[in-house]
């Protein structure tokens, strides 16, 4: 049996409304977070997407919790797995941040190479449209990470959600975002897609 010893260490987005410059620091954050788990741990979640089926969504959950906890309110910072206020719903995370509104987080990851990431991604996106209609004043995020994907199926999600969305890769310098339909994008390198919602 084999173990792995996940190492704790713990951008820039693009949407349709104008975000407030606390929600847009506070969304940036969480991206920021992400990317540093996954960029410390990429060997391990190489080797996860390749070799297993699912098993470390939970776990980037809880990193990104402690990566943002300086952030959040003492005492209760977070919760996993919540209904949506009035909803029967539920929500990945919800984080609570020591100022301002709650901060619902989707996070989807690939669970091996032939995954069905896309839709469970347009799902969680879909989900976050619903409720931020019966409760604006909160922000959303939807963030899938994922390694294999058809690049065309992730930019149809982009044209039906109405809103922009950023793309991150990792290149041998670090994490580079694309803004829409850029060609750039390749479909075999880590890769976190974001649309936030403010």
């Amino acid at each position: 049996m084999r173990f792995f010893a996940f190492k704790i260490h713990s951008g820039k987005f693009a949407v349709g409304l104008k975000p407030s410059a606390g929600a847009k620091m506070r969304s940036e954050a969480v991206i920021t977070a992400i990317k540093k788990i996954t960029e410390v741990n990429s060997g391990m979640i190489d080797t996860i997407i390749n070799n297993f089926r699912g098993g470390w969504e939970g776990w980037l959950q809880i990193e990104t919790i402690v990566e943002l906890s300086d952030q959040l309110k003492p005492g209760h910072a977070a919760d996993r797995e919540v209904h949506y206020p009035n909803s029967t719903q539920i929500a990945d995370v919800v984080l609570y941040p020591r100022m301002g509104n709650n901060i619902y987080l989707e996070l989807k990851t690939q669970n091996r190479p032939n995954d069905d990431i896309l839709n469970r991604f347009q799902n969680d996106v879909t989900k976050i449209e619903n409720q931020r209609s019966a409760n604006p004043a909160n922000v959303y995020i939807a963030v899938a990470f994922m390694k294999t994907f058809d690049r065309n199926g992730l930019f149809e999600i982009d044209r039906a959600s109405g809103t922009s969305f950023v793309i991150w890769q990792f290149q041998r310098d670090g994490w580079k975002n694309y803004i829409n339909n850029s060609s750039s994008i390749k479909e075999n390198v880590n890769t976190i897609a974001v649309i936030t919602y403010t």
